[in-house]
């Protein structure tokens, strides 16, 4: 994709006009919103999910706007916070900066055309009432990786199934607990009743790092972990990174939980 030559006030004031076209009436909505896109994003982004990001309105690529929504949405820590933003959260204006890539506000600065993006179609006017469905990669089988064509936007499959299997696979050698691989923590027994079957997923492979599609194995490629040590595996590299379970279990100095037994 060729360099785009455009000034960052060009930007500002297209991305305004779009928000405007979204928001009819409301400009303190829109004046919060550019704010958030302008100063708060950026530093949080720079800060959490990759350290070379400088501006939204240098990047045209609704790929790595995924790849930094998924980075949000699927670590605890940063998902908390996006939430506790109440109406404009980080992930709302990703996704508005998404639809503005695709629109018709969008400046010409002379690259390819943006892919639209899943969902939203170019002669929609805007539901900005965004649910999660619109930020997070969609679930299909056990094939993951596969960049599918909706719309003719890529997007990197997630299989809820292959979720599930794993769950069962890692019960089966924890006497029906679910307990975090590394610490050992188990939220059905540190909240009774309430954290029943809860855990997090963890790609031992990141998908965004896995060109094609592919066929995932949910006992090798998928390991349960909670919301701590899920955060703390992705602390190392950039966007999509993370490191080994076999480096985080050396890293980790914390209580280490006894895995339960029959």
């Amino acid at each position: 994709m060729e360099q785009i030559d455009i000034t960052y006030q060009s930007f500002h004031d297209a991305f305004k006009r779009y928000l405007l076209k979204k928001n009819v009436g409301d400009e303190p909505r829109v004046a919060a919103l550019l704010d958030v896109a302008e100063h708060d994003l950026p530093t949080f982004i720079r800060e959490n999910v990759d350290d070379q990001f400088t501006s939204l309105y240098d990047v045209h690529d609704c790929e790595l706007l995924l790849t930094y929504q998924d980075h949000i949405t699927t670590n605890a820590v940063l998902k908390a916070v996006d939430r506790n933003m109440d109406e404009i959260s980080y992930t709302t204006v990703l996704t508005y900066y998404r639809r503005f890539l695709k629109s018709r506000e969008y400046p010409d600065g002379n690259v390819a055309e943006p892919l639209p993006v899943p969902g939203e179609n170019s002669n929609d006017q805007g539901d900005d009432n965004f649910d999660q469905s619109e930020i997070t990669p969609g679930e299909k089988d056990l094939h993951e990786g596969a960049e599918v064509q909706l719309q003719h936007a890529s997007r990197y499959e997630r299989s809820r199934e292959a979720v599930e299997e794993c769950k069962a696979y890692y019960r089966s050698l924890h006497h029906g607990h679910l307990v975090c691989e590394c610490c050992g923590f188990d939220f059905s027994i540190a909240y009774p009743g309430l954290g029943d079957d809860f855990i997090e997923i963890h790609h031992r492979h990141p998908v965004s790092q896995r060109g094609g599609d592919y066929q995932i194995d949910p006992k090798k490629d998928l390991v349960p972990l909670c919301s701590n040590c899920h955060s703390m595996i992705h602390r190392i590299g950039g966007p999509g990174d993370c490191m080994s379970l076999e480096d985080l279990k050396k890293r980790f100095k914390g209580k280490h939980y006894p895995m339960p037994a029959e």
